[in-house]
């Protein structure tokens, strides 16, 4: 019996030495700051409009800001394993979209200057604790932990080896701010994991910060909206409102829209994004016409706004966003990933040009 416990107390030994027993400390989550957050007088430490805001938008609009989509976790660690707990706000669910991209967090990390993904959260409810990578060797590695896309946050932890060192990157490391605005699609419908929101990819390819103001289907080119973006010292403004505006709505919009944010921040650069329209439009003719009359109004409105001198302003001219196959939608309208990747692989090069611009 002896030797039995005196072998246990060895193995127990050997495994402290050698790091595997490694004990957890937590780190809350709020400490670090959350990257991704343009304003920092929020209702909800997690909120994505300032707290004044509940008084000017429109409540849906408002209630949407309470999602977390865009908001990340950006910060540099030397520990083995990188371990998350969380509690979701509201416990959302959706028939077309997975639980992790709805209410889960999803982990990458950077190698060689290049980001890959490195792990996400796996459960359907609304309280998680677990490890999202482990066996990493102990060196500095930088990190982004994306937060749910159409749930809030209510707390949240990261989880280190005790004796690692974690520091937060929030803002740092990235050549400035995108601050996008737009419908469910720049809100991350239908993403599988919080990290494919199309804020996401563009800001990991392009190496900035970004924020995400997509609001579902209330989305609409909302005048506060324009007043409450121009608070932000953005690199450069990319709209993308036109699936949730009547064809008949979108030039005037636009042209107010557009004047109203202009008149805020006169030489940020500002992108306009046009509409993929319904996957089912190559068999539907009406939807087909949809999808030409909403981007003929939309490039009327720029062409508009470009004949009165409005300055650092760009159109995405290619409105096959997600290729013309089908295979980038999960209903005809919501993305799939390959939906996003086409759709950041459209866009990138327009914002590359503005941001060029503006140099």
């Amino acid at each position: 019996m002896f030797s039995r416990h005196l072998l246990t107390l060895l193995f127990c030994f050997i495994l402290i030495q050698s790091g595997i027993a490694q004990s957890t400390r937590w780190i809350n989550a709020e400490t670090l700051g959350i990257e991704g957050q343009g304003w920092t007088d929020t209702e909800h430490p997690f909120d994505r409009l300032p707290a004044r805001a509940k008084e000017m938008v429109r409540p849906p609009v408002w209630d949407l800001s309470r999602h977390s989509s865009g908001m990340c976790l950006h910060f540099q660690s030397n520990s083995s394993s990188i371990k998350v707990k969380y509690t979701n706000r509201f416990d959302a669910k959706m028939p077309h979209m997975s639980e992790v991209g709805i209410k889960g967090v999803d982990l990458y990390a950077k190698k060689d200057g290049q980001w890959f993904w490195a792990g996400a959260s796996k459960t359907s409810l609304p309280t998680w604790e677990g490890t999202l990578i482990e066996g990493l060797p102990k060196e500095m590695r930088e990190y982004r932990l994306y937060l749910p896309t159409y749930d809030g946050i209510d707390s949240l932890s990261l989880g280190i080896d005790s004796t690692a060192v974690l520091t937060s990157l929030k803002n740092q490391n990235t050549r400035g701010l995108l601050v996008f605005y737009g419908t469910s699609i720049m809100q991350g419908c239908s993403a599988s994991r919080p990290g494919m929101v199309p804020s996401g990819i563009l800001g990991r390819h392009l190496n900035y910060t970004t924020i995400n103001l997509g609001f579902s289907g209330n989305g609409k080119l909302d005048p506060e909206m324009a007043d409450l973006m121009g608070q932000l010292k953005a690199s450069c403004y990319i709209l993308d409102c036109t699936p949730n505006l009547p064809a008949d709505e979108i030039e005037q919009k636009t042209l107010s829209f557009v004047k109203r944010l202009r008149a805020l921040q006169p030489n940020i650069p500002i992108v306009l994004v046009g509409n993929t329209g319904d996957q089912k439009r190559f068999l539907l003719a009406g939807k087909q016409q949809l999808q030409e009359d909403k981007n003929k109004a939309l490039r009327n409105a720029f062409d508009r706004l470009k004949k009165e001198k409005t300055k650092a302003l760009f159109l995405v001219k290619n409105n096959d966003l997600i290729g013309v196959d089908g295979e980038g939608s999960i209903d005809g309208v919501h993305y799939t990933d390959v939906g996003f990747m086409r759709y950041a692989e459209i866009v990138k090069p327009v914002i590359r040009k503005a941001l060029k611009h503006a140099k």
